[in-house]
């Protein structure tokens, strides 16, 4: 079994569809940035391969007027697999063992 890692932070995101804007991301490397408006989120995407795990650990350091933030995790039909509340301060992770090839969605948007 291969298994990948991405740790994930946050990068801003202007675009609405938080699809056709998604940051594509590199396996172990840190992705930072900022999610300043309700409506804003951010947004990657990775290619997998059946079988392979993707972790992605998300942190929240900080949400001006917001409790934390809500990860979700699309595949490549954009249906939603797994849904993590992330409050503030603190690190969640998140694994998920993909059951096809395909692209996979990182969205983080704020609760």
């Amino acid at each position: 079994m291969n298994i990948a890692a991405a740790n994930v932070r946050t990068a801003k995101v202007e675009s609405k569809n938080l699809f056709e804007s998604a940051t594509p991301i590199e396996i172990g490397k840190n992705y930072a940035g900022e999610i300043c408006k309700e409506d804003q989120g951010i947004s990657y995407v990775i290619q997998r391969k059946a079988g392979m795990e993707l972790i992605v650990k998300g942190t929240c350091i900080h949400v001006s007027g917001e409790a934390g933030f809500i990860m979700y995790l699309y595949n490549e039909d954009r249906e939603k697999l797994i849904e993590r509340y992330i409050p503030e301060g603190s690190t969640k992770t998140v694994s998920w063992l993909s059951s096809s090839d395909g692209l996979y969605y990182i969205i983080i948007k704020t609760d």
